[in-house]
């Protein structure tokens, strides 16, 4: 029955498609391209373009990330912004997010860093959580706007709200270090401890610092020596500094002075300076 159900749905979308239905081309070619195959790749591709020139925005921002990416066209980056374009002024919120990140960035249109947050700022008031972590960052860092702590807060924290991992650790270390907002030790753990949760790797090394000095959480050696090699195995500096520092002093860990030095020297070579200055005084130690 469902094998039916589905030939006669794609019937009635070809039969609509044909009579210029802009929305039955956009679902036919969504279906299509399902398939993941060359043959149809074409039709997706000339549906999109007919749905697209009928005004479809969603037509319009597919067919544009086509172009962008070179997927079933040859890659243009100037009809790809341009598509967008068109699909932002219709309100498209994923269309303003990409436009946004172009006039950023300069892909297929004159770099304009102000642009880029204004397109930012639409996307954002329709929910975009991409593009309220990068007007939390626009406005962390002066970028296309005026630097302003409190705004660049308040954009981390509806996308931390939203599940944005990165978000959540830097509406953390807002909490911590009060900058944009009150300091609050305890809330700033709580968003450390949500992005952690999802993987985040410098929230995992904010939360075991501070499990060993006790600051803001339970005083916890252990737990904070398992979250420290959690992060520096995948990577992060600064874990990778505090865990040498837990070898070297033998901090819910044995002594080690060869575990201390391979993590400083892991460290350094990410460019952490004090991990190098610490490797030199082990390692020209007497």
């Amino acid at each position: 029955m469902r094998g039916k159900s589905v030939q006669s749905t794609m019937r009635r979308l070809r039969k609509a498609a044909s009579n210029g239905d802009a929305g039955a081309q956009y679902k036919l070619a969504l279906s299509l391209a399902r398939r993941r195959n060359q043959k149809s790749r074409s039709e997706v591709v000339a549906l999109l373009k007919a749905a697209a020139n009928a005004g479809l925005p969603d037509a319009q921002y597919a067919l544009a990330t086509w172009y962008i990416h070179g997927v079933g066209v040859r890659k243009n980056m100037r009809k790809g912004a341009e598509l967008l374009c068109e699909a932002a002024e219709a309100g498209n919120a994923s269309a303003q997010f990409d436009l946004g990140v172009c006039y950023q960035t300069g892909r297929g249109v004159r770099p304009d860093q102000q642009s880029g947050v204004r397109w930012y700022m639409l996307a954002a008031d329709q929910g975009n959580v991409d593009a309220q972590f990068n007007l939390g960052c626009a406005f962390a860092n002066g970028t296309g706007v005026r630097r302003d702590l409190k705004k660049s807060f308040r954009w981390f924290l509806s996308a931390a709200r939203q599940g944005e991992a990165n978000a959540q650790y830097n509406v953390g270390e807002a909490y911590e270090f009060g900058e944009g907002v009150e300091k609050h030790l305890r809330k700033a753990m709580q968003w450390y401890r949500r992005s952690a949760q999802q993987g985040d790797f410098s929230s995992m090394r904010a939360l075991g610092v501070a499990h060993l000095t006790g600051r803001g959480v339970r005083k916890d050696s252990k737990e904070g020596v398992r979250l420290l090699r959690m992060a520096a195995r995948k990577g992060n500096a600064l874990a990778q500094y505090h865990l040498a520092r837990c070898y070297e002093r033998g901090i819910s860990v044995s002594t080690s002075r060869t575990s201390a030095i391979k993590w400083y020297q892991r460290a350094a070579a990410k460019g952490d300076n004090e991990a190098l200055n610490e490797l030199r005084r082990l390692t020209t130690r007497r």
